[in-house]
């Protein structure tokens, strides 16, 4: 199914910390449901040019279209991962937090369902950027014949954690270190806990399939 990113006019200005001087506005862009195909049109504020440009290619030299859905538009520069929302500019969503890190070599590693943080970078995460990370997905509770079932992870950005131990958009979390999320108040205390866990095991439903992730601090 195709989706149309209306024409609004987006104010893209790169500056020396994030990109090039350059600056660009987004006319629109038409992907897939799957996000990671699709054209972006560009305009060129210097000489008014427009352009398109393939989800995966470079805008510029070092500037790369990453991925693009119904809201935002993703742009990766070296490390970091510069997010437009539509209708906006990147300076207003700089403000916001839309420039994320990527983690270094070794910081994460992902091998199947299991992964492997070093410690260094959860106590980062915890304790910088535990306010970005909960704007990074939506938890959406799913109840069953009345029963709270679990929460499902719809809207997970990319370069997130989220995306980064595996998670998927439509997962069902249904427990979390054998903690059942039978009621709003225990996932936040299970949660809650994982700041100073070394070790997390996430039961999951893909669909029909039942998943487990492990999480290893180290």
């Amino acid at each position: 199914m195709l989706y149309l990113l209306r024409s609004f006019v987006i104010s893209i200005f790169f500056s020396s910390s994030v990109a090039s001087a350059s600056s660009y506005l987004v006319l629109g862009a038409i992907g897939s449901d799957m996000h990671t195909t699709g054209v972006v049109l560009l305009k060129k504020r210097q000489n008014d040019k427009a352009f398109a440009v393939k989800v995966g290619s470079e805008v510029e030299r070092g500037i790369t279209v990453f991925k693009i859905n119904d809201r935002y538009v993703y742009f990766k520069k070296q490390n970091e991962m510069i997010r437009v929302k539509i209708g906006e500019d990147l300076e207003h969503e700089a403000s916001s937090g839309s420039v994320v890190a990527m983690p270094s070599k070794g910081e994460i590693e992902v091998s199947g369902d299991r992964v492997t943080l070093s410690a260094k970078y959860k106590d980062h995460l915890v304790k910088n950027e535990l306010n970005r990370i909960l704007m990074q997905a939506a938890a959406v509770p799913v109840y069953r014949n009345g029963k709270l079932e679990g929460f499902k992870i719809v809207d997970i950005e990319p370069a997130s954690i989220y995306e980064q131990v595996g998670l998927k958009d439509g997962d069902i979390v249904t427990e979390i270190n054998g903690q059942k999320m039978s009621d709003v108040g225990s996932a936040i205390k299970v949660l809650n806990s994982l700041r100073n866990d070394v070790f997390a095991e996430v039961l999951l439903l893909r669909g029909a399939v039942e998943k487990t992730i492990e999480i290893n601090v180290q």
